[in-house]
């Protein structure tokens, strides 16, 4: 009991410090270093500096024409694998209006959707 306990302790410390030290890369010399205290701290701003910081390791900046590599890479997949079509047509299925006696005429909205 005591060695499960022992091995519990030190997986949880390993998974903690794993996953604390896997999110923070901070790049020198990056425009995100140079943010003001109360932008710095906001849960959007560093969303945007994690996910831009992920790409543009390690050299501080993104690879030349990334952009259009992958609108190319995009457009190459679409045409070869067959998920582009230029005649696709799209016919509105619903949401119809429904009517509940204590409302009148209401409408909801789609919460899932399932593509067969």
């Amino acid at each position: 009991m005591k060695i499960l306990s022992l091995f519990t302790a030190c997986l949880s410390i390993f998974i903690i410090t794993s996953n604390i030290q896997s999110q923070e890369i901070n790049l020198p010399g990056s425009i995100y270093n140079e943010a003001q205290e109360p932008e710095s701290k906001r849960n959007s701003f560093n969303r945007e500096r994690w996910f831009n910081e992920q790409r543009m390791y390690p050299f501080n900046s993104y690879p030349e024409d990334a952009y259009g590599k992958a609108y190319d890479q995009k457009m190459e997949l679409r045409n070869t694998q067959g998920f582009y079509r230029d005649n696709m047509t799209w016919v509105n299925v619903g949401p119809t209006s429904g009517y509940y006696f204590n409302y009148g005429y209401i409408s909801s909205r789609i919460v899932t959707m399932a593509i067969h």
